[in-house]
């Protein structure tokens, strides 16, 4: 046995390289886990807060320049919905085990392709939003028909 092995054997003992190699993978294997379990947690409750605002969920992307490079205890995420107005939206939500669901920011992207729609005070026909005189009557809000 050469000098260099007698000194690594005094100031580490026997130590087994394959065994810390098993150690640490099975602590990244712990931690990737975890972290599989918290996006999945975050994503159920995202969708549902989502939905039970009478929105429709398109996507949730972890932002990871905004979570950390190991993930804090708090993931952020940017959503993309119809919300009920279907006007789409992406917002910023910050998630974590013990803080809940924070809204960050919203901003509408597009806004809804259907008209919205109103009654015609004299007939009762639909109008859209966009029309100022009844198709079948006539009737107009903004004044006599000229």
């Amino acid at each position: 046995m050469n000098l260099s092995m007698a000194f690594l054997l005094a100031r580490y003992g026997r130590r087994n390289p394959v065994g810390s190699l098993v150690t640490l993978s099975i602590i990244a294997a712990i931690w990737m886990f975890g972290q599989w379990v918290a996006s999945s947690r975050d994503h159920a409750r995202i969708r549902k807060e989502v939905e039970r605002n009478g929105g429709k969920l398109i996507s949730i992307l972890l932002n990871p320049s905004a979570s950390g490079w190991l993930r804090s205890l708090e993931g952020v995420y940017e959503v993309t919905f119809l919300n009920r107005g279907d006007q789409l939206v992406l917002s910023t939500c910050k998630s974590g085990l013990f803080s809940g669901l924070t809204w960050l920011d919203q901003r509408i992207l597009e806004e809804s392709k259907s008209p919205s729609y109103s009654n015609c005070v004299k007939c009762g026909t639909p109008m859209p939003g966009v029309e100022t005189r009844c198709a079948k009557c006539g009737w107009s809000y903004t004044g006599p028909i000229a």
